[in-house]
């Protein structure tokens, strides 16, 4: 039965967020809540398998993916070097 809405997926998790944003703007909240609330519908529809649908979740995890390639980039450049000093 829920296959039936799954190509309206996108579109019901981009109104979930945008009617939620735009309620929290209009009752002039601080921007901290937010974020708060934001993060919240973000596990909630994590929580409903629809985080691949949730504009917040892919954008955290590409920036959790650049970090990982910044850091074992590093990691292996430093062992590289550290490897050209050593004799052996």
């Amino acid at each position: 039965m829920i296959a039936i809405f799954e190509p309206y997926f996108p579109f019901i998790a981009f109104i979930i967020v945008i009617v939620l944003n735009l309620v929290l703007i209009f009752k002039n909240v601080n921007w901290v809540i937010l974020i708060v609330a934001n993060l919240t519908i973000s596990v909630i529809l994590n929580f409903f398998n629809l985080g691949e649908y949730d504009l917040l979740t892919t954008i955290v995890k590409y920036i959790i993916d650049l970090l990982i390639m910044f850091w074992e980039s590093i990691f292996e450049s430093i062992g590289d070097f550290i490897k050209g000093i050593l004799p052996f």
